[in-house]
């Protein structure tokens, strides 16, 4: 049959959950394995969108998902010799599709990595607790203390961030007949539009609203984190010489929410506009709460 795979390996490959597996204890073997990867990969497309192949075949959702990790994780390219290789894609060199977008998990289509500081990692999502936080009076009086209680869940894609989450939260609250007098929120939710919205619903935010420290302002020199623009909703970033960024990512910084944003090597290394904008050795970083990295 056109299309036919014949690959003895597949089986002890990818019998078992890839979650289930320990991960290889060098940097250079756990390369070859994703080379591996994009290999079988590669060769099971080809199979699925061969002339002969039944249409229904790349119509199962699992091999489409299979496709789109493929084009989203591997490059393939014809090197000096003539050969087809196929190689894992590098943020600076052949791109990577922004986090929200990214697949990270064969199983779950909707789950994304994200990373808060340098030590924490994970894929899934971010769920945002709401609670009561009242002392009754009699509790006051020492009287019975009563429990707080969970007034609303709401979760999101890992990679969403916590200020986008605000919003949605105080809504679904009022919509429970349970609009609190007082918010308590960290870092990470507020912006002044968002606390000067709630107020206007009798709600007052009570959280701590995040100044720009950058080198930059500081100093009066350069371009501070007012000199680029955000877009929210496509969570990108325009610098002043109107280049976007390649990356956004939700951390956690010196224990406060953060997004980290990310602009290419290629971008900033040319830009005529570098010193006035970071003063790192390579020329491409910079960073500060709530806003850039770059």
């Amino acid at each position: 049959m056109a299309g036919q795979v014949d690959v003895a390996e597949f089986a002890h490959r990818y019998g078992p959950r890839v979650d289930g597996w320990r991960m290889l204890s060098t940097q250079t073997k756990r390369g070859r394995l994703a080379q591996v990867f994009g290999q079988d990969a590669l060769a099971l497309c080809r199979a699925a969108w061969a002339a002969g192949t039944p249409v229904w075949i790349r119509e199962i959702e699992a091999v489409a998902l299979l496709r789109q990790i493929l084009v989203q994780t591997y490059y393939l390219h014809t090197d000096t010799p003539g050969r087809e290789v196929i190689k894992k894609r590098d943020a600076d060199d052949e791109g990577v599709p922004p986090g929200q977008l990214r697949l990270a998990s064969p199983y779950d289509p909707d789950a994304r990595w994200a990373a808060k500081g340098e030590d924490l990692f994970w894929m899934g999502y971010k769920v945002h607790l709401t609670e009561t936080c009242d002392t009754p009076p009699e509790a006051e009086a020492g009287g019975p203390s009563t429990p707080n209680l969970i007034t609303d869940v709401f979760t999101t894609d890992a990679t969403v961030p916590d200020v986008n989450a605000t919003a949605p939260v105080q809504q679904r609250l009022a919509e429970h007949g349970v609009t609190p007098g007082e918010h308590y929120l960290d870092s990470g939710y507020p912006s002044a539009d968002l606390i000067t919205a709630a107020l206007k619903q009798g709600t007052r935010m009570v959280t701590p609203v995040l100044l720009d420290h950058s080198a930059q302002a500081k100093a009066h020199a350069g371009f501070d984190k007012n000199a680029f623009t955000i877009d929210w909703k496509a969570r990108q970033v325009r610098c002043p010489a109107g280049k976007s960024s390649v990356h956004w990512n939700p951390v956690k910084q010196h224990g406060t929410d953060a997004i980290v944003i990310t602009f290419s090597v290629l971008t900033c290394r040319p830009c005529p506009f570098q010193e006035q904008c970071t003063t790192a050795a390579r020329g491409v970083g910079r960073h500060g709460p709530a806003l850039l990295r770059a």
